[in-house]
């Protein structure tokens, strides 16, 4: 089964956000229509955007609309299928590997050689701990055929 395209067209032509999210939504409807995916699924996301090409509203809010219809078709897709953006888990593990291994490995540093301003050494070895194991299972995820061809971002 296909997912539906976006029909929205601005209204006024310098309108640069508006053009970019319904670019950025249709790139993610045709990534979406190269991959298998279940017939559940793509009902839910044709209604969404069902709903995004009936809205008649002034293009702010329609810009906001597509942004949060973006979001929730990447969490339904998430949650369901495991499919995710690029550099979904490299984001995800980088806050991650700052407050638990960046924080803890810096105040104990900073406590075992009773200088405070060693605190901060912790934070950039977290951040590299982080980014290697959230590139590591990006890199599984793209293998697997799970990642997306776009970004989390609009």
């Amino acid at each position: 089964m296909k997912i539906e395209k976006l029909n929205i067209k601005s209204e006024a032509l310098e309108n640069p956000k508006l053009d970019k999210v319904i670019a950025k939504m249709n790139l993610l409807i045709t990534d979406l229509n190269t991959k298998e995916i279940p017939v559940l699924i793509c009902d839910e996301i044709n209604a969404i955007i069902k709903t995004l090409n009936r809205n008649s509203e002034p293009e702010t809010e329609q810009v906001k609309n597509i942004k949060k219809a973006y979001c929730k078709i990447l969490k339904i897709l998430e949650k369901k299928l495991k499919m995710v953006p690029k550099n979904h888990y490299r984001n995800l593990w980088m806050a991650i590997g700052i407050s638990i291994f960046g924080v803890v490995f810096g105040s104990v540093l900073s406590s075992s050689t009773g200088n405070s301003s060693y605190i901060g050494i912790g934070i950039p070895i977290g951040v590299a701990i982080g980014i290697a194991v959230g590139t590591d299972m990006d890199k599984k995820a793209f293998k697997n055929g799970k990642q997306l061809k776009v970004s989390s971002r609009l």
